[in-house]
Parts: C-alpha cells; structure tokens; sequence
C-alpha cells in the first residue's frame, strides 16, 4: 500500500517543470493563428502555480507552531486571502485564454486540413 502511494504521488514542482517544459515547446512552433494565445495562457497559469506555491513564503507570519503550521494574525490573513483571491483571479483568466487558445487552433488546424486535402469532404 505504501510503494503504492509514494509511485503515483507527483511533486507540483515537477508538474510545474513539465508546464515549463510545454511552454518553451510551445513557443518554438511555427507561427499559427492561435498561438500567442496559447503562450500567454500557459504563462499566466505557470506563473500563478508558481506563486501559489511560494505564497505561504512570502506572506509574512507571526510564527509556525509545533505541528509546522503557519500562526497569521487577522492582518496578515487578510493579506494571505487578499493575495490568493488575485492568483485565483488569474488562474482562471489564463485557464479562460487556454480555451480561446485551443479554438483557434482548431480553426487553423481545420483550414490546413481543408487546404491539403484531396478530398473536399473534409469540412
């Protein structure tokens, strides 16, 4: 039970790298319709996973208990909130342009079909 749990647990450090991984991919394609759009979502989700996980770091906190938990006052929660409430904001910003995104790169991807196909049912 145990190897079992350790084998498929994933860091979110290593899915982050693999998204950075994606990203530069990403951005050495030849140009299409629709892949700014996909640059710029990746970014912004990539960069909002990034700060997400360095949040509880950069929040100042009154101290950490025995049990590892952060102690916050009312000021500096209302500080961690304030701050998560922005990267959630932008999280689904970015997930909203991954959608754009991938429309249009259907779009692009259906015209080069129409275009270099011998067969006009393709549409």
């Amino acid at each position: 039970m145990g190897m079992y749990h350790v084998f498929w647990q994933v860091s979110p450090w290593l899915i982050f790298l693999v998204g950075c991984a994606a990203l530069y991919l990403i951005m050495t394609w030849p140009a299409v319709n629709g892949k700014w759009w996909l640059v710029v979502s990746m970014s912004l989700i990539l960069l909002t996973e990034a700060f997400s996980h360095l949040l509880p770091y950069l929040v100042n906190h009154s101290g950490i208990d025995e049990g590892g938990n952060m102690l916050m006052g009312p000021d500096e929660y209302s500080h961690f909130w304030k701050y998560g409430m922005i990267l959630a904001s932008l999280s689904m910003f970015g997930k909203l342009l991954f959608i754009v995104a991938v429309f249009q790169l259907r779009t692009q991807l259906r015209k080069i079909l129409v275009r270099f196909s011998p067969d006009s049912d393709v549409r």
